[in-house]
């Protein structure tokens, strides 16, 4: 007899193979995701904080006490049209700039609707300073503009 085929055993045995390495595989791709879209989201919340400053010292709108916000859609020269989530960002997605001392800082409030920034100094700026899930977007102070 000719034994030119695979047998059922065998044909069990590779799909058992392909499957633990899919187990392996699978969870460290979506990790290396998951990173790579928070280190976007990061570098869009450092964007924003320098057109910030940008404008701000254009228009001369420190503080002088207290604290400001930004919104984003107060923002014309910045490019952010998605989020790292292929999802626009909020528009309600703020900067608090707070002076303490002669030192100002800014804290960022940006959302898109699946990851968030809250209300993280621009110092701290991480890949683990971001959060996924809902928050609360309720600026303090006065609009700088």
């Amino acid at each position: 007899m000719n034994k030119k085929g695979f047998t059922l055993v065998e044909l069990l045995g590779v799909l058992i193979i392909l499957s633990i390495i899919m187990l392996i595989a699978v969870p460290n791709v979506i990790s290396i995701l998951d990173k790579n879209k928070k280190n976007i989201f990061v570098a869009d919340a450092k964007k924003i904080v320098s057109a910030v400053e940008y404008e701000l010292s254009k228009r001369d709108k420190y503080p002088d006490t207290g604290a400001c916000f930004v919104k984003l859609s107060d923002l014309s020269n910045i490019d952010l049209e998605i989020g790292p989530n292929d999802k626009k960002y909020d528009n309600e997605s703020y900067i608090n700039i707070l002076k303490n001392n002669s030192k100002y800082e800014y804290k960022i409030y940006l959302t898109d609707s699946i990851m968030n920034i809250n209300g993280i100094d621009s110092s701290a700026l991480s890949k683990t300073s971001v959060k996924t899930g809902n928050i609360n977007l309720t600026p303090s102070g006065n609009s700088c503009y």
